[in-house]
């Protein structure tokens, strides 16, 4: 799991990682919409940079995780 990664390698694997975090908050997302189909809107996409900053950030601290609970 990469929330089970080293605080070590986390900086290495920065792309890795806010690519996970993006991948976890869009299954919720889904995982929330369901039976309604998805339609991106604008406040979803700067939530999604902000977590991709965010996520880089925690990466170059060596503090990345996952939040279980994300709203869209």
């Amino acid at each position: 799991s990469v929330a089970e990664l080293p605080a070590a390698l986390q900086p290495s694997l920065r792309g890795l990682l806010v690519w996970a975090a993006l991948a976890h908050r869009e299954s919720l997302r889904a995982e929330r919409a369901l039976p309604h189909p998805w339609q991106a809107d604008r406040a979803s996409r700067l939530a999604d940079a902000w977590i991709a900053w965010r996520t880089a950030r925690h990466a170059d601290r060596r503090k990345f995780h996952l939040h279980p609970e994300v709203s869209a």
